[in-house]
Formats: C-alpha cells, sequence, structure tokens
C-alpha cells in the first residue's frame, strides 16, 4: 500500500485534475441521490401519518381489519361536515367528529375526546390564535374545552389544519337522519381496532412505485454516465503507466491495488463533499410543497442503512468502472502500446430498440392511439406503455449512439475533401465508443 500511495503523491497535477474531476462527479450524484431519498422518505412519511383517516377509511369500506369484535362498542368517526364549513381562507380544514363509550376502542397517543372537547393540530392552533376575528372553531359546534395539540404521529403535515372533536348520541342521530332523509349512507364509520392494536403502515401502490421508478431513471441516469466518464479520464495515460509497473516485475495485485486506493481515495472525498452538501442545504427540500403543504423535517431524514446503501453502491461503482477501463494494464505489460486495438463491430440491433420506442409514441399520437387511450383512461396500461417507450428511448440513445456515431463519422470521412477530415472521421469511427461515451450523459 506504500507504494501505492507513493505512486499517488507522484502522479503529477494531472492525476490531481482528474481525481477532483472524479471527486465533483460522486459528489454530485451522492447528492442528488441522498434528495430523492429523502423525498421518497417524506412521501411514505406522510402517508403513514394518516392514521386516523386510513382506519376510517378501512371501517367504511368494512375490511376485515374493521370487523364488529364482541364485548366492544364502535368508536364512530365522522370525516364529512355539512356544508363549506372546512374550508377557510381557501385553506381545507380536516375535521373528525368522534362518538365513544367506555367500551369502545382508543388511538394509542390520543384520548377520544368527550363532548365538547376538542384537538387541534400545530398548524390550526397557530390560525386560531393569529386569527380570534374569525372565530374559526365556531362553525364547528360547540368545543368548550381544548385538550392540547394533536400528536404529530397523526398528522399528515406541518402545515395541515386538522381538529379532532368529541360529539354526543344526540349529534350522531342528527347526522344519520340527514344522511337517511338524502338516502345516503351512514357518514359515520364504525372503528372497533385501532392503531392501538398495531400500527398500520402505509406504502405506496405499483402505480406510485412506477412513477418514481421513472422519476429516478431521468435523474440519476445522466449523473451514472457522468460518474463514469469522469472515473475513466486520463486512461490511455494512466494504462501505460501501470503497464509499466507489471513490465518491471509488478504482480496483477500490487497493480490491483495502485487502481483500488486511486479509485477509492477520490470516490470517497466525493461522498464526503456531496453529503456534506445535503447535510448544509436542506432548503429545497423543507420548503418543497405538495398539494400546498410540506412535510415533516422528521420524515425527511435518511435512516443508517439508506446511507449505507448509497455510499457502498457509490464506492462499487466507481472502482468497478476503474478497474474495468484499466484491465488491460493488469492483462499484459506490452498491451496498451498497440497501436490499433481490435474494435468490436457495432450491430444495427442498437438503433431498434429507441426505435421502438419512437414508434409506441407515434402510434399513441395517432388517431387510433388516441382512441385506445380514451378507451383506456381508467386503466394503468397507458402509463405503463408510456413508461416503457420513454426508458426504451433512454436506453436505446446510449446503445444506438455509438452505432450513430460510427457511421456518421465513415460517412464524412468518404465525402471529405481533405485529409485531416478523413483522419479525424476514420478514427472517430474506430473509437466511436469512446467518442460518444463523452457526451452520452
Amino acid at each position: 500500500m506504500s507504494v501505492s500511495w507513493m505512486l499517488l503523491k507522484k502522479s503529477g497535477r494531472q492525476s490531481v485534475v482528474r481525481l477532483g474531476l472524479t471527486a465533483a462527479a460522486v459528489a454530485l450524484g451522492i447528492m442528488l441521490v441522498c434528495y430523492f431519498v429523502a423525498g421518497t422518505n417524506g412521501l411514505l412519511g406522510r402517508s403513514n401519518r394518516v392514521v386516523i383517516g386510513s382506519i376510517a377509511a378501512d371501517a367504511s369500506n368494512n375490511t376485515d381489519s374493521q370487523k364488529p369484535v364482541k364485548g366492544v362498542d364502535p368508536l364512530k368517526v365522522m370525516a364529512w361536515q355539512p356544508g363549506n364549513t372546512s374550508k377557510w381562507r381557501d385553506q381545507s380544514i380536516s375535521v373528525y367528529s368522534m362518538y365513544g363509550t367506555d367500551k369502545s376502542p382508543q388511538f394509542a397517543k390520543m384520548k377520544t375526546p368527550r363532548p365538547g372537547e376538542y384537538y387541534l393540530s400545530r398548524a390550526l392552533a397557530e390560525l386560531v390564535a393569529d386569527y380570534p376575528e374569525d372565530n374559526i372553531l365556531a362553525r364547528f359546534g360547540k368545543n368548550t374545552k381544548y385538550l392540547g395539540l394533536i400528536p404529530d404521529e397523526y398528522v399528515e403535515t406541518s402545515d395541515t389544519l386538522m381538529m379532532v372533536r368529541g360529539i354526543d348520541s344526540q349529534e350522531v342521530a342528527q347526522a344519520d337522519t340527514l344522511a337517511k332523509s338524502r338516502q345516503q349512507p351512514s357518514a359515520f364509520a364504525d372503528i372497533y381496532k385501532t392503531d392501538k392494536e398495531g400500527k398500520k403502515t402505509v406504502s405506496f401502490d405499483p402505480f406510485s412505485v412506477m412513477i418514481l421508478g421513472v422519476g429516478a431513471t431521468i435523474l440519476l441516469f445522466p449523473v451514472v454516465i457522468f460518474v463514469s466518464v469522469a472515473t475513466q479520464l486520463g486512461a490511455a495515460q494512466r494504462e501505460k503507466r501501470y503497464a509499466a509497473l507489471r513490465l518491471i516485475g509488478a504482480t496483477k495485485k500490487q497493480v490491483a491495488r495502485v487502481l483500488m486506493l486511486e479509485s477509492f481515495l477520490a470516490s470517497t472525498v466525493g461522498v464526503l463533499i456531496g453529503l456534506t452538501i445535503f447535510w448544509l442545504w436542506q432548503a429545497p427540500l423543507l420548503n418543497f410543497k405538495m398539494n400546498g403543504e410540506g412535510m415533516w423535517p422528521s420524515d425527511l431524514k435518511l435512516s443508517i442503512t439508506q446511507y449505507t446503501l448509497i455510499i457502498v453502491l457509490t464506492l462499487g461503482l466507481t472502482m468497478f468502472v476503474n478497474w474495468r477501463r484499466m484491465r488491460r494494464a493488469q492483462i499484459s505489460p506490452l498491451g496498451v502500446s498497440r497501436s490499433v486495438e481490435k474494435v468490436k463491430k457495432l450491430r444495427v440491433w442498437r438503433v431498434f430498440v429507441p426505435a421502438i420506442g419512437i414508434a409506441i409514441f407515434a402510434w399513441m399520437s395517432s388517431k387510433l392511439g388516441m382512441d385506445w387511450l380514451n378507451d383506456n383512461k381508467e386503466s394503468a396500461l397507458p402509463l405503463i406503455l408510456m413508461t416503457s417507450a420513454l426508458l426504451l428511448i433512454m436506453f436505446g440513445l446510449i446503445l444506438a449512439g455509438s452505432w450513430l456515431t460510427n457511421k456518421i463519422a465513415l460517412l464524412l470521412a468518404r465525402w471529405s475533401n481533405n485529409a485531416s477530415a478523413l483522419i479525424a472521421g476514420k478514427r472517430t469511427a474506430v473509437h466511436s465508443q469512446t467518442v460518444f461515451r463523452s457526451v452520452s450523459g
């Protein structure tokens, strides 16, 4: 390892610049991945905090988790308010009216309010205090005793306006009578089990998973290409240097150690820079609004497992790309000194991949495709098809780009009128994969 470190220090300014670019690429990748994972955590956190609403929805839909339990009185919950009373200055207020007996289930972190008692979310409590002249609570019946803030675990976001109020049997009967007069089912959900019997976690449905997957691909695909290209900068000179080590007696393991140390140091510096920027610059996440509401800062935090996976995968990617590009220096000491390389001939099948994606979009833009979209607008098939077409085009451009570069270079060389253009065209055609890789991101 001491030899590896000595060679790294003696590499000169060129290696320092190259390693700096690699570190910058890794830092950018780490930062974007952390932002994406934090945003996903925030969305999951929002979903998992809608405890009262999700349990009430299960009860309304008569799911197996809310079947009647012998000896237990149902906790009646209504999430509907007559008229437009749940609107304040174009902001929605979620109001849950609850009625229960001593035999009714309780939520784990909140006692069921008795008639006249109520809880408020943090944001709604601030509004009530800041705008006393609006008398916001008067529209929701007789609420006489304030019990405090709703636990954050039951509030979707820090901006959510939410109220949980207790009602009596008379108000339950009035609401049921109103629903019956309108030939509607009861507005109350009968809850027999709450989060006390086990926390309900909410996961993304396949539709949302696909959207997140496409978003992650669009975001990270150029970054991966960028990191790959930055890792391979100065490859020819480095190959000769490592081949020279083999020529004077260095073993494959010793050369591999030099490669790994070089990649590891640059990647580690990039990881540290990326994580530092992510930790210091949280404003974009904290200020991000979805449906007019932000996310809880605690939900945006990454777990130790997530940090570990991100760091290990990033270091693994850069070290693998570096080793793969330098593997010729390990195979033969004189292999890299050949002036002519054996280049793999590119096949035309590469063009078919993006062509299929473009054809799908062209068909969907036609009258036949539009009719099919209208017939299946309630289905997930159109989105699946568009997502597949988008991914085909993205990955297809990477595959077909080298082939197109080769053919265009040969065409220009054929029609060139001077030696410089001819040589440039022929060289570009021979190294079309390397040339296209430098701009493929």
